[in-house]
């Protein structure tokens, strides 16, 4: 299981990078999803901190992560906040890591 715990590491960074950049998509949040069901909350959570994430940026991603999975309004893809293609999206939650400055603020 603890190439799990390194692959939260892996998507975690570089879902930081293409928030930075503005070109985060659902694709990128998708497998992030995946993880947390795999490892369950609280071990998805914890592998995220461990990864270099402060306290703040895991309840923002686990949020983020929330509104991924919920069903969509309409207005979203029914997969979640993050459109299917690569576009800015302006209302992301704000993501630290070490490697990184503080991406977009909520």
């Amino acid at each position: 299981m603890g190439n799990l715990d390194q692959a939260v590491a892996y998507r975690v960074d570089a879902l930081v990078v293409w928030l930075q950049i503005g070109t985060a998509t659902t694709g990128d949040v998708r497998p992030l999803a995946g993880l947390r069901r795999q490892l369950g909350r609280d071990r998805f959570r914890a592998a995220a901190v461990a990864s270099g994430l402060d306290e703040q940026s895991a309840s923002n991603l686990m949020e983020l992560l929330d509104q991924h999975e919920k069903p969509g309004d309409g207005n979203l893809p029914a997969a979640g906040l993050l459109p299917d293609r690569a576009c800015r999206y302006d209302h992301a939650p704000q993501l630290t890591s070490p490697c990184t400055t503080p991406v977009m603020s909520m």
